[in-house]
């Protein structure tokens, strides 16, 4: 079963590990230390297993925004990513959840298709060759 808990100081380098960069990695570490210390960081686990993460803010116009949505390589395809999205369509405190994804990511794309976010505009020049599109999710809307 996938638990879904706010992550705390200590869960910074179990966190930082599902991400792929070392401890030592400081752009990393404090951009996800500065998430995890603004109550922003969710963590999902499996037993006391760390499996997943998402970054939740309300910095984009005021709304809602999924920073980030990390699961581990050995637990995708296993609904960790759709429980935090769940998650946080759940607990948002705004009328809107926006995420992006880049175009190459196909299964975000159908994960967010598949909660019911709807695509909302592209944006070029983000990573080059690999534009980034932005999705939304209106938290009236029922669950699908």
């Amino acid at each position: 079963m996938i638990s879904i808990r706010l992550a705390g100081a200590s869960d910074l380098e179990a966190t930082l590990a599902l991400t792929g960069s070392p401890l030592s990695d400081e752009t990393k570490a404090v951009k996800l230390a500065k998430s995890i210390s603004a109550g922003q960081c969710h963590l999902a686990e499996i037993g006391d297993e760390v499996v997943g993460y998402g970054v939740l803010t309300e910095s984009f116009f005021g709304s809602g925004f999924v920073e980030a949505l990390m699961v581990s390589p050995n637990h995708r395809r296993q609904a960790v990513g759709t429980a935090i999205m769940r998650h946080f369509a759940n607990t948002c405190r705004t009328p809107k959840l926006w995420t992006s994804t880049n175009l190459s990511n196909l299964p975000m794309q159908n994960l967010l298709a598949r909660e019911g976010f709807i695509l909302s505009g592209v944006v070029d020049n983000i990573d080059p060759g690999d534009p980034e599109l932005f999705y939304l999710k209106r938290r009236d809307q029922p669950a699908p």
